[in-house]
């Protein structure tokens, strides 16, 4: 997935968004499984959308006509005033949405059902190579005054409300990428009851999509991943081919691209192209390493890989009817415990678990073998982490759902919102993962089970009442899981110390590394740490902080900072507000010790003089300190905030107007 970071839920946590503005992260897995591999002969296709912690997600319904013909949607995601432009055809259908709480940003509707019976599953962020790149572009803004390509963000908007079935959702992204270019790379995926197609978006125009087979599955987190493929020539239209045999649907410049950018890998002559190996990135990321070897063992204990292998094949072959829904539903849980790795979430390390973190929604459409446009399945939708709920069914014919779940507040209330009550229960697993997830797995896979046991595929009668049902048990034993975790979680940080490590980005990546040591008895909520440079980058404050960014005030300990040295250009100096600061130098980095939440870092001479001469407790990199005056100790911290907000105001204005972007 890509997309700007959203205003979030407090002025600090809004303040870290700025910095936050970041190097790629891609995070997104995608699962298909073959109607030959599935215990029931059903067709599985799923994704666990990942990008950051704390982002409410929600299920919509839109009615039929919400958008009429000749209404123009213009995707905002990169570009309010150029950005991608699409004109409805006709009035729009009836569909449903896992979406974002931001429009504002970009609609992101994500996955779901039109009446017609398409379903809709993007996005996997992607990216082509830098030499396929230089030959076509992505049409991301870069250009001043150029349109936008087509997004992510409103790619599925686009298809659920305008598509007849998976072939025409094809058509027209194949349509719209060859005459208004694409913004990013992408791997998506768009089935009715009869088929389903893989589409992968290569660079500005490339594309290739593919009739998936029945006796292959599929992982494939952030990368491209076909393989060898055969693109013959059968019908051919201005903005595409369809293969003689038609099961592929390509761009018809797809073998000149890669020749020019001397990428190609294949047999021309017999129009045989390597997808993979002539369009993606030269080096698998680990990241993308660990969760597609750790899901494809997860699915084939059998598979014949491991975490060295070269070249994963995107078609896998397992037994036939090995694979049910309930073992796809474990797959997005999975933490490279089938590996025996440890999971780096927090930083998104090399060991990047399928059930990471970041996961702000997961789902898997199930489509049963005797699927009709009518009843083409269900979507099974864990709205916030599965690793602390289970999956639930949503219907295609589904017009209500409980207000839980629709509930699009950004602020963590976690009494009407499934998301913000599951994100709650993540925060406190974390605090002790190993010990706390014994309590809570036993009774998310018992509900879970029933929940599969007695719901079946097609037919549902009462789709309505049935989900609503269903819906208040998980959010009930949600929020029983949640008293429970609360008692443990509060008697845990009563009792142990710990080390919270940050992980900085872009401005902020120099931090990386820093670590909050903190004393049992400190504070009745695990705590973070957050930094905010100033407009130079050179001075700002580090902020300690609960798990949605608020400052903490009520620190009852001594907590200390080890600063790396490496963050600083110049030597520092820090203060804090009425205090001071315990200051040495030890193994490369500077370690603060404070009962304070809030530490303002000086590297620039003639800001730390200013700031002397107002009275603000300033310890300097030898330990001396400034003179101290209660009366101007607020001062610091109020500037400080002053100039964030500032700043940014002018980040998301430049954020708005250039296109920066997290991957995910």
């Amino acid at each position: 997935m890509k997309r700007f970071k959203k205003l979030s839920i407090s002025i600090f946590t809004a303040l870290s968004l700025f910095v936050a503005i970041s190097l790629p992260a891609q995070a997104c897995t995608g699962v298909i499984v073959g109607r030959d591999l599935t215990e029931d002969n059903s067709l599985i296709f799923g994704r666990t959308e990942d990008l950051e912690i704390n982002h409410n997600k929600v299920y919509k319904v839109h009615k039929a006509g919400e958008y009429k013909k000749d209404d123009k949607l213009v995707d905002v995601s990169y570009d309010e005033k150029n950005g991608y432009e699409f004109i409805f055809p006709h009035d729009s259908y009836h569909y449903t949405s896992i979406s974002d709480t931001t429009p504002e940003y970009g609609l992101f509707d994500e996955a779901g059902y039109n009446e017609k019976g398409l379903m809709a599953d993007m996005t996997v962020s992607a990216s082509a190579n830098e030499e396929i790149l230089n030959v076509d572009p992505y049409l991301d803004g870069t250009d001043e005054g150029k349109k936008v390509g087509i997004t992510e963000a409103i790619l599925p908007t686009v298809a659920l409300t305008t598509c007849d079935n998976a072939l025409d959702a094809v058509k027209l992204i194949a349509d719209q990428v060859a005459t208004k270019g694409a913004a990013e790379g992408n791997g998506l995926v768009v089935s009715d009851s009869n088929e389903l197609w893989y589409v992968e978006i290569y660079s500005g125009h490339q594309f290739v999509a593919m009739k998936y087979p029945n006796d292959k599955f599929s992982v494939f987190p952030n990368a491209f991943w076909i393989n060898e493929v055969k693109l013959t020539k059968g019908e051919e239209t201005d903005n595409y081919i369809i293969s003689e045999d038609g099961n592929y649907v390509y761009s018809k410049d797809i073998f000149e691209t890669a020749k020019k950018a001397n990428t190609f890998k294949g047999d021309e002559k017999n129009n045989i192209i390597d997808l993979q190996a002539s369009y993606a990135e030269k080096e698998l990321a680990d990241s993308n390493r660990s969760r597609v070897c750790s899901g494809i063992l997860a699915l084939n204990p059998d598979a014949k890989i491991d975490m060295n292998t070269k070249v994963y094949n995107f078609l896998q072959d397992a037994n036939k009817a090995s694979i049910s829904v309930k073992k796809v539903m474990d797959f997005t849980r999975n933490r490279m415990e089938n590996l025996n790795k440890e999971a780096e979430d927090k930083g998104r390390g090399d060991l990047y678990p399928i059930g990471n973190r970041n996961t702000m929604e997961a789902h898997i459409f199930q489509v049963p073998k005797d699927a009709d446009k009518e009843n083409p399945g269900l979507m099974w939708l864990s709205l916030g982490s599965p690793l602390v709920q289970p999956y639930l069914a949503y219907y295609p014919n589904q017009t209500e759902a409980i207000d839980q779940v629709q509930n699009e507040t950004n602020d963590p209330d976690k009494e009407k919102s499934n998301y913000w009550l599951a994100m709650d229960n993540l925060h406190m697993l974390e605090a002790n993962r190993k010990e706390f997830i014994k309590d809570i797995s036993p009774k998310i896979q018992e509900l879970e089970n029933e929940f599969v046991k007695n719901t079946p595929i097609k037919g549902q009668e009462d789709p309505n009442q049935t989900n609503k049902k269903d819906a208040k048990k998980s959010f009930d034993l949600q929020t029983e899981i949640n008293k429970d975790l609360k008692e443990k979680y509060e008697k845990y940080l009563d009792e142990n110390a710990y080390t919270s490590t940050f992980y900085g980005k872009n401005l902020t990546a120099d931090f990386t590394g820093m670590t909050l040591e903190v004393p049992k008895a400190t504070s009745k909520t695990y705590l973070n740490l957050s930094v905010i440079p100033d407009e130079n980058g050179s001075d700002g404050s580090i902020e300690i902080v609960d798990n949605y960014g608020n400052p903490v005030e009520d620190l009852k300990n001594p907590v200390t900072l080890s600063i790396p040295k490496e963050a600083f250009k110049e030597s520092p100096k820090f203060a804090t507000s009425g205090e001071d600061l315990k200051l040495e130098e030890k193994d490369g980095n500077y370690r603060l010790t404070t009962t304070k939440s809030s530490i303002q870092y000086a590297a620039n001479k003639a800001n730390s003089t200013k700031e002397k001469q107002e009275g603000s407790a300033i310890v300097s990199n030898e330990g001396s300190l400034a003179s101290k005056n209660p009366t101007n100790n607020n001062k610091l911290g109020s500037k400080k905030i002053i100039i964030a907000l500032v700043i940014l105001a002018a980040a998301i204005a430049f954020v708005m107007g250039k296109s920066k972007k997290d991957n995910k």
